[in-house]
């Protein structure tokens, strides 16, 4: 077998196969290359967990009622506050529930709790515009499924004042997955 003459240059060849059908196929051979090494980076990012939605409160069972003993008036409250997430969905936790009446029925004075309302802790009173507002703590997180708060019950001796409203208002807040939630509020007129 004969050595090829470096000094001598090749013939051109008229095989199929020529430098101008390489660098074409080297040009689409370069993206495909490319984006099978993004993939697998792409698909590890996302663990093998689903994040969990977040979860959601619903009221239960709210009622107020005025009761007139010796002159005085016993109000009394009660409500339970509910998991309403979709199954899967997140605990709720720092579950608090505000149960709002007239300024000039309630006074600033702490209610009164209910024995059968374990896990409760009465917060704060604040005042806006006509309305006071009663703030309670519950001490467990709520969670699927049908997940819920024992009924939170108080009563206070408060006053009567002819043109005051009749309403008293109920709302449960909390935290699931970094984020707020609450119920929508819910209304009792009939005091009186």
């Amino acid at each position: 077998m004969a050595l090829a003459d470096p000094s001598v240059a090749p013939a051109r060849s008229d095989s199929p196969v020529d430098r101008r059908r390489i660098l074409t196929g080297a040009a689409w051979a370069t993206p495909a290359i490319v984006i099978g090494m993004a993939a697998p980076a792409a698909a590890s990012s996302g663990g093998s967990s689903t994040p969990q939605q977040p979860g959601a409160l619903a009221l239960v069972s709210a009622s107020a009622e005025r009761v007139i003993l010796f002159g005085f008036n016993a109000y009394t409250a009660r409500a339970t506050a509910v998991f309403a997430g979709a199954a899967g969905s997140a605990s709720v936790t720092g579950v608090r529930m505000r149960i709002s009446f007239d300024s000039g029925r309630a006074g600033a004075t702490a209610p009164t709790i209910a024995s059968g309302s374990t896990g409760w802790s009465f917060s704060a009173t604040t005042v806006t515009g006509s309305r006071r507002h009663y703030d309670f703590v519950y001490s467990s997180p709520v969670s699927a499924p049908s997940g819920a708060t024992t009924a939170l019950e108080i009563s206070f001796v408060g006053t009567w004042r002819f043109g005051a409203s009749e309403r008293v208002d109920f709302q449960a807040f909390g935290t699931s997955q970094n984020v707020n939630v609450q119920s929508s509020v819910f209304s009792d007129h009939d005091l009186d």
